[in-house]
């Protein structure tokens, strides 16, 4: 991978990392469903349970990556797979029915890290990212957001580009 290459790996990373924190934050990830695999699904469903049987709302404010790292630890016929750290700073906190603060801060930033593994097939079409829709035929970006700004039909992004395979929080810094 070249520099060029990488600056454009670690940008998707942090567009999809950032997506699917604030998924979690709206206590729904539809919208991330299109570049996760199982286990961050399974990882992010039970997160929201969790809150949920709590009664309480997960709050990510100001939210950065800081550093994205990566190294290749599988490379096959198939597809290649990326080890990548990513640390984050954000206000992490989480609220209770009455908007009350019960975790964490709205005041200080934190900075954690998490290692995801970020998987991209072999089919990925490395063409672009403009495609037409599989629903209504527009033109669309598929790496902005997987659904089709018109009809709302989910691109299936492992067709087209990397996904998060799985994902684990190492820790607060």
């Amino acid at each position: 991978m070249n520099e060029f290459e990488k600056a454009s790996f670690r940008k998707k990373v942090s567009n999809m990392f950032i997506q699917y924190l604030i998924a979690i934050s709206k206590g729904n990830i539809d919208d991330v469903l299109h570049f996760i695999k199982e286990q961050p699904r399974q990882y992010a469903e039970h997160i929201i349970d969790n809150l949920k049987k709590q009664n309480i709302t997960q709050k990510y404010d100001e939210l950065n990556t800081n550093n994205i790292n990566m190294d290749v630890i599988s490379d096959d016929k198939k597809a290649t797979i990326y080890g990548t750290a990513i640390t984050i700073d954000c206000l992490d906190y989480q609220l209770d029915k009455n908007n009350k603060v019960v975790s964490g801060s709205k005041d200080c930033k934190t900075m954690k890290t998490y290692f995801a593994k970020i998987i991209r097939e072999k089919k990925a079409d490395e063409s672009g990212v403009i495609r037409r829709c599989p629903g209504c035929g527009h033109s669309s970006d598929v790496n902005y957001s997987g659904k089709c700004q018109y009809c709302g039909a989910i691109f299936n992004q492992e067709d087209y580009d990397y996904q998060i395979l799985e994902i684990k929080e190492w820790g607060v810094l």
